[in-house]
This record gives structure tokens, C-alpha cells and sequence, in this order.
């Protein structure tokens, strides 16, 4: 919940003050029932279904809906100034500030209290609109972040989403040296230049940094041996959480070799040019020589855009082949729960290889093979293996992959409608689909009776689309897909589910809920 919206709720219940007569509340017993719940808030801006370390998936996921109270800033300016007090929240030890607490910047300070060990700055969600003031703003966020450890003694992270100014991203280094229990540092600095050496270094020893974000260069990725000399000799020995940015995949590989030995949790990686297939196998080497076995639980490699003048595609086989060879070396972290390959590579797995993935990866949470990019052949992986993989990842929930979906259909009917499968989220890329939507909707129902969106989007001029269904109207396809699988859900489920899939809501309550189970962080 919004902070504005908690602090309407905490009046509403406490000193029932409305904005007329806000200013009548100066005796002390008037707060005697606010203070009762201000002490008793610990976190603020935070999901109630969201756990640590999860900032880098979650912070632009700020809603409306979450706002169940609107509070004027007059108000807010007026419960302040008759407060008498420096902290309303006095044991608040999270915050996250998004784009729906803007207006309220101004009382920011007022949130930043003695207790408070992390903080979270997100502004700017890239589906909506930077605010008009939002470089005054930025000003202002620099001008207390260069006073922030000072403001908050025990605080130890800080985190920023996406990319702010360079008055911000060099005010936050400032407080990266001023604090000294660092243990996060997640800021965005991809539109500047990359980390300096000298930051660098003292971000790598630091013995409780276990977040951080980094941002390499082919300069900075050429010193990053030096980690491991004197006097550091072993660099980030605490870290567990890592974000990398770098124009080239093969600028990140140095680091873990730098490092010798990590225990990495969770490790995302975003590259702006197209690797080779070398590259990303000599960084899964990379992992399985210097990182834990059973620690990693979440890995995600990623490239959001194209650039053409660089990069090649579609891939050729020669160059860009991913295939089970390529993922053996990372086939030996048993715990990965959340695996993530958005390159614009050559894609090529079996059914055995489904079935050897399940068998490795048995608490796959999410997987996503070159989703968005597709590949430019027919993949040889069928039904069989995708039913394999299914079976053996019982807590499956996004499932994003290549496959030839016209063959061994009848391999997917044999699994008779397991109604424990947790299957909600269901992608083909661009693979080649029955002509018959019919026959994909009961293939799939078969294996995920409670899907709760299925997509077929791709690039449509690879040659695996280009003859089959897809290639004429992907979106009447989909529509015929979900209208079959509701139908097929109200027959079998009963009046639980209507004919839209938006009005079933045993689906809509299970993907809302967000169980623990289905959480790599739980």
C-alpha cells in the first residue's frame, strides 16, 4: 500500500481527522491511538505477497489499485505540521517510494527515520509517464542522498529504479561511501558511464554487500582480475543477489573468476549486443567452476533489444547454436527455480532434453527458452517433452518455449487432466502450431486444465511460422484457443468457470493468491 493511502487509513481509524478540521488535533492524547499504529508499521510501498531481494521484478509494479485511500497533500502537510513530532513512522525500517507517492516528495525526510535499513526509489515504471517536475524533483532526491547515512545510522541499502540523472547516480556513490553496514546497492547507472575502478573496488570489499548492481565496460571487464590481488585477494565474499549491465556478455565472465568462490542466490544479467553461443557457454562454465551448487536459485540472461547494425538475425546454426550441451554445465545447480534465456540465439532442444532438464531442475518455477526471439527452423522438442518437463516440475507455473506442437499430440491427451499442476502461463513463441486450434486447445488443457493465458505471439517471418496458421492471423488463432479451453473447463469444472476466461475465478484467485510455494524467494 502507497504510503499516502496508509497514513488516510491510519487517521480514518486513529483521530477520525478529516482535512477541515486536521488542525484541531494538538492536544497529546489526541495520538495516543495514531502512535498505537505508527509504531507498529515496519514496512512501507511494499506488496503484501512480496518478499526481500525481490525489488528488481516488483518495483515497477506500482497499482491503483493498491491505493484504497486518497490523501490530499494538504492534509499530509497539515498532519506534519501539528504532529510536533520528526517521524510519524518511528520503527519503519523498509520504504519504497514509486511514481504514486510523487506528489508527496516534499515529506519524503519525514519518512527517513532512526530505524530505517532500507530504502527503494522508483519513479519512473516504464509504462507510465515521468512526472512534468521530474529533474526538480531528481534535485532534491540528490541533495538527500548525500545526507541519507547520516539521516538514517543503521541504514544498509538502497536501491534505485530504473535510470535517474548523473547528479543522483554520483550523489548515491556518495552514500555508498558514507554508509558502513552497506549490505545492498542497486542503482541503475547504465546511461553513465560505467562503475569507476576506485568505486568499484570499494563496492568489492565491502564484507556485507550481498545486493548490487553493476554496470561493465570492455575497460572496467579487462581490470576485473586485479579483484583477486592483493589487497583484496577475495572480492564480494558476502554477495548474493546480482544485477549485471554490460554492451557485451563476455565483459561479465571475468567477474566470477575474480571472485573464486561465490554463493550467489539469485544472478540477472542484461546485454545490449547479440552474444555467440561460445559466450554464453563459457559464462555457464564460468558459474559451475566458481559458484555454489545449491545456492542459485534464480538465473536470467537477457537481451531487450536488437541492434542491427550488429547483431545477426535470425542467428545462423554455425555460430548461435543453444542446444543440451550448451545448458549441461548449469544442469548441475539442483535448486534453480527460475531459469531465463532471452537471447536471439539458435535454439535447439529433444524431448530427451525436456526430460533432462526436468530431471535436473525438479522445483522449476518458471521457464522461459528464447522467448520473444523464436528460432528460425522447426524445433525437434514435441508434446512428449513438454509433457515430460510438466510431470517433472510440479510446481511449474510460467512455462515459455520452442516445440513443434503438431507432432505427439496424443503424448499430451495420455496426461488425462492432472488437476494439481500449477501450469498458469503458457508461451509457443513462434513455434509451428496445428492448424486446427482445436487440437492445441485440448493438447494443452490436457497438461494445464487452469491456464490462465496462453500466448503465440513471435516473430511470424521465421520459417517455422511462416506456412502454418500463425502466419495468417495469430491473434483469431489465440482467441479460438482460449474460447475452446473455457468451454472445456465449464464442462469438466462446472459453473466455477464461465465461457471468459476473466470470469474464472478459481484461476484469477490462484494466480492473485501467489502461494508461497510457487515463490523462489519463500
Amino acid at each position: 500500500m502507497a504510503p499516502c493511502g496508509f497514513y488516510t487509513q491510519l487517521l480514518a481509524n486513529s483521530t477520525r481527522c478529516s482535512e477541515n478540521h486536521c488542525a484541531s488535533i494538538t492536544d497529546t492524547t489526541d495520538w495516543s491511538r495514531f502512535d498505537y499504529y505508527a509504531s507498529r508499521i515496519k514496512a512501507l510501498g511494499y506488496f503484501g505477497n512480496e518478499y526481500a531481494d525481490q525489488e528488481g521484478v516488483s518495483w515497477n509494479l506500482p497499482s491503483d489499485i493498491f491505493r484504497k485511500y486518497e490523501l490530499p497533500t494538504l492534509t499530509l502537510s497539515r498532519l506534519f505540521l501539528y504532529r510536533g513530532s520528526r517521524w510519524l513512522l518511528p520503527n519503519l525500517t523498509r520504504l519504497r517510494w514509486n511514481i504514486y507517492d510523487f506528489p508527496y516528495t516534499d515529506h519524503l525526510p519525514q519518512f527517513l527515520g532512526p530505524n530505517l535499513t532500507s530504502f527503494a526509489l522508483a519513479l519512473q515504471p516504464q509504462y507510465l509517464e515521468s512526472p512534468e517536475d521530474i529533474l526538480e524533483t531528481e534535485e532534491r532526491i540528490a541533495r538527500l542522498l548525500v545526507v541519507l547515512a547520516e539521516l538514517c545510522p543503521n541504514i544498509t541499502e538502497l536501491e534505485m529504479y530504473p535510470e535517474y540523472s548523473s547528479n543522483v547516480v554520483v550523489a548515491s556513490r556518495r552514500f555508498a561511501y558514507q554508509c558502513n553496514k552497506l549490505e545492498g546497492y542497486h542503482v541503475n547507472t547504465t546511461q553513465h558511464a560505467p562503475l569507476d575502478w576506485d568505486f568499484l573496488l570499494h563496492l568489492a570489499t565491502k564484507p556485507h554487500l550481498r545486493k548490487a548492481f553493476l554496470s561493465l565496460d570492455a575497460d572496467t571487464a579487462d581490470l576485473l582480475p586485479l579483484l583477486s590481488s592483493p589487497p583484496i585477494y577475495h572480492p564480494f565474499p558476502a554477495l548474493q543477489v546480482l544485477y549485471l549491465k554490460a554492451y557485451r556478455l563476455h565483459y561479465c565472465t571475468p567477474l566470477f573468476a575474480a571472485m573464486q568462490h561465490c554463493r550467489l542466490f539469485s544472478l540477472i544479467i542484461e546485454v545490449e549486443t547479440q552474444p555467440l553461443a561460445s559466450d554464453v557457454i563459457d559464462l555457464y562454465h564460468a558459474l559451475h567452476r566458481h559458484c555454489a551448487k545449491n545456492t542459485l536459485h534464480v538465473l536470467r540472461l537477457t537481451q531487450l533489444l536488437l541492434i542491427l547494425e550488429e547483431d545477426e538475425f535470425p542467428p545462423s546454426k554455425s555460430d548461435y547454436l543453444i542446444d543440451i550441451a550448451a545448458l549441461s554445465p548449469i544442469l548441475e545447480f539442483p535448486n534453480i527455480r527460475v531459469f531465463i534465456l532471452h537471447i536471439p540465439l539458435y535454439g535447439w532442444l529433444t524431448d530427451e532434453d525436456f526430460r533432462a532438464i526436468g530431471d535436473a531442475w525438479p522445483g522449476l518455477i518458471k521457464f522461459s527458452f528464447l522467448q520473444t526471439w523464436g528460432t528460425p527452423a522447426i524445433p525437434p522438442g514435441t508434446w512428449e517433452g513438454v509433457v515430460s518437463l510438466v510431470q517433472r516440475c510440479p510446481l511449474l507455473t510460467l512455462l515459455h518455449l520452442l516445440f513443434n506442437a503438431t507432432r505427439n499430440v496424443d503424448e499430451a491427451l495420455k496426461f488425462d487432466n492432472r488437476l494439481h499442476t500449477q501450469l498458469r502461463y503458457f508461451d509457443v513463441v513462434d513455434s509451428p502450431v496445428p492448424e486446427d486450434p482445436g487440437v492445441f486447445a485440448q493438447a494443452l488443457f490436457a497438461i494445464a486444465p487452469r491456464i490462465a493465458y496462453v500466448d503465440l505471439s513471435g516473430p511470424w517471418e521465421m520459417e517455422a511460422a511462416q506456412d502454418g496458421p500463425l502466419a495468417f492471423d495469430p491473434y483469431t488463432y489465440r482467441a479460438q484457443v482460449d474460447k475452446i479451453m473455457c468451454e472445456m473447463r465449464r464442462e469438466r469444472f462446472g459453473n466455477l468457470y464461465t465461457t471468459d476466461i476473466f470470469g474464472a475465478k478459481e484461476i484469477a484467485d490462484a494466480v492473485d493468491s501467489q502461494p508461497k510455494e510457487w515463490n523462489p524467494w519463500a
